[in-house]
């Protein structure tokens, strides 16, 4: 499993896979990771900043989710997102006043799988 930690947004991503076209593997699912809070209906392929990127590997032949993440509900994630073969990660706990210790653990501990 590969996780990205992306702490900014690609503006553009026409040559994300551009000079490797036929050797992108087909089939792999990839997770949107982004904050929400509990309830929440965020979708990262329908927000701005993400559509275009998803949209772009969707177009490859990739499986795209958007996947919420919340301090409460890292046992859950710990759980589902070992089914992802990259998991692409938009989260900044800080922002909302929290810290990233339960993040980092939990990324640490699927990079370890």
């Amino acid at each position: 499993m590969m996780i990205l930690l992306l702490p900014f947004i690609l503006n553009s991503t026409t040559n994300l896979f551009s000079q490797n076209k036929d050797r992108v593997m087909k089939n792999h699912a990839i997770a949107l990771l982004i904050f929400g809070e509990p309830g929440s209906t965020r979708n990262a392929l329908a927000e701005e900043k993400y559509k275009k990127l998803a949209e772009h590997l969707i177009e490859r032949g990739f499986t795209v989710d958007s996947v919420l993440y919340n301090d409460t509900i890292s046992d859950k994630l710990a759980k589902d997102l070992p089914r992802y073969n990259v998991i692409l990660v938009w989260v900044n706990p800080i922002e909302q006043q929290g810290d990233r210790k339960i993040l980092d653990a939990l990324l640490t501990n699927l990079s370890a799988q």
